[in-house]
């Protein structure tokens, strides 16, 4: 596979069915697009060419934490609650999300003896409004070990 929209066409036919029945498809290949486009572009070229000048004011190690649940992202973790996104601080949902223009619209943990899951829905700041007839959410997954 050569191209970013080959992977993600790819990532999007490997999902089971009644979950690409179920899932905003369009806001899932958005996000895989920044988070290649991120990969890609590195920090300091991807704010150049971002709207709203994502990421800014990070640490080294947020830049890089980033950059690792991106790589997530492209390997097709976060989806399923079975293969979610692995993390070591919920900050980290927060600054994935803001890097694709998203909010947090809810999140929702599982805990068990040895870590928590989130599920977080996530929509478009702009998009997702009230007067906007496309809606872009999705629910997405993380796992923080304990």
């Amino acid at each position: 596979m050569d191209s970013d929209t080959e992977k993600i066409d790819a990532l999007i036919n490997k999902l089971p069915a009644p979950l690409s029945d179920a899932i905003d498809v369009m806001c899932y290949g958005y996000i895989l697009s920044k988070s290649f486009s991120f990969m890609k572009s590195g920090p300091v070229n991807y704010r150049g060419l971002d709207a709203f000048g994502e990421p800014y004011n990070l640490s080294n190690l947020d830049l890089k934490r980033l950059k690792i649940n991106c790589l997530q992202l492209t390997e097709g973790k976060g989806i399923l609650f079975e293969d979610p996104i692995l993390i070591m601080s919920v900050s980290e949902i927060y600054t994935l999300t803001r890097l694709f223009h998203f909010k947090v619209d809810r999140r929702k943990s599982s805990y068990s003896s040895d870590a928590i899951i989130d599920c977080v829905k996530i929509s478009h700041t702009i998009l997702s409004n009230k007067q906007s007839k496309l809606q872009m959410s999705i629910n997405l997954f993380f796992k923080i070990q304990r």
